[in-house]
């Protein structure tokens, strides 16, 4: 493999990071005042996503990302030392709408630098990159567990799912949530919510849930009705039990079809906001789900320019919660993000490919200010599990 000669080195500190972490990214031993062009690349599974960026060197031959500017035309540009990241986009080639999602945590996430000679477009810098042609090369992993954390395969009854044990367990993902649509029995959740408070290594007697779109939905349903739980963070999601219902200890709980005639099928995929916006004040009263009865605090996130949900809960909630004489919620709406609010630096896809639909789906938002939102709204999650958790905990073994 041919490399162009040189003294160019790309360093990278610390030398390892979470994936929510920061990272510094300078380039050395370049000419002063070159143009270069910073191509990172991604490999998950199969599929692979890339971004690119122009930066000129300084008087010193220098490129910090941490203080210099990208130029426009990237796909990134300004002053975003994490943008390498967040802008990561599908390489030509694949099939479109395929999400970076990590399938293997226990694995760190390795991402490519490469330094280019000149201001070279996304496919002319590719063909550089895989015909070995750059200034500097290196590597970097960024991992989804930290050092002495343990992944454990759950398998108890009917209880299928994963626990992820630190010093103290803070997390359990079940793969019964993640059929949730076709889910009816949600006693099945209580019993999660059970074996974490019988496990030795939980800190009693507080639980903590969080969801994501249809996700969030769920939560709400069994934080209102799972007394256990103290904390719950909702998502982009709906306060109505949706497509399918439900029962729980006996209760039932009816669903609200989707609107299909409000689905708004372009070339960019479906556009599925206003599905759930024209229910009557007797099907919402009907399938509702009932937060009030909860005995826990709310976090309820949602996003302005979210193209797959109306953000109508978060004006609804609020309104039954203090009907009822409570004010146990807080709400954070980022007006120009999109419906996927996910940890900092994920990378933001205008749309990608739902099962469900078979078809391209709309989640809507712009890359720089859904980021911004994203490490908004991470910083916030984790104040409120730790104020409603883990302070809470403490406070009373303290009194005890």
């Amino acid at each position: 493999m041919l490399k162009m000669q040189g003294k160019a080195i790309i360093k990278i500190s610390p030398s390892s990071a979470l994936i929510d972490e920061d990272i510094k990214v300078l380039i050395e031993g370049l000419h002063p005042s070159v143009d270069i062009t910073l191509m990172c690349r991604v490999k998950e599974q199969t599929f692979r996503y890339f971004s690119w960026a122009y930066y000129t060197s300084d008087e010193k031959g220098c490129v910090d990302l941490t203080t210099m500017s990208a130029l426009p035309g990237g796909s990134y540009d300004g002053l975003e030392p994490m943008g390498f990241v967040w802008s990561q986009k599908q390489e030509p080639g694949q099939k479109p709408g395929c999400r970076l999602v990590k399938h293997d945590v226990t694995t760190p996430l390795v991402t490519r630098f490469y330094a280019l000679q000149g201001l070279m477009d996304p496919n002319e810098g590719l063909q550089s990159v895989n015909s070995g042609h750059w200034l500097a090369h290196t590597l970097y992993e960024r991992s989804y567990m930290a050092d002495g954390v343990k992944r454990i395969e759950v398998r108890d009854g009917r209880l299928v799912g994963t626990l992820f044990i630190p010093s103290v367990i803070y997390f359990f993902s079940g793969n019964y949530v993640s059929h949730y649509c076709f889910a009816k029995d949600k006693d099945l959740i209580q019993e999660g919510i059970q074996y974490l408070l019988g496990h030795p290594r939980v800190r009693k007697p507080f639980v903590g849930i969080i969801g994501v779109s249809k996700g969030g939905e769920l939560a709400l349903l069994i934080s209102s009705l799972c007394h256990q739980i103290r904390a719950c963070v909702e998502i982009n999601g709906m306060d109505m039990v949706t497509l399918v219902g439900c029962t729980y200890k006996g209760e039932t709980f009816p669903c609200f079809f989707a609107d299909v005639e409000h689905i708004r099928e372009t070339n960019e995929g479906l556009f599925m906001r206003d599905v759930y916006s024209h229910v009557t004040p007797e099907e919402y009263k009907k399938c509702s789900i009932p937060v009030e009865r909860g005995q826990c605090d709310y976090l309820l996130i949602h996003s302005g320019d979210d193209q797959s949900m109306t953000p109508i809960a978060t004006e609804r909630i609020p309104k039954r919660l203090e009907h009822n004489h409570k004010s146990n919620y807080g709400v954070l709406m980022y007006p120009e993000a999109g419906h996927l609010i996910e940890p900092p630096y994920s990378p933001h896809f205008y749309s990608t490919y739902h099962s469900l639909f078979n078809n391209l789906t709309v989640w809507g938002g712009t890359g720089k200010v859904h980021n911004r939102a994203q490490q908004d709204a991470w910083r916030e999650v984790l104040h409120f599990f730790r104020s409603k958790l883990v302070d809470k905990v403490q406070y009373l073994q303290n009194k005890l």
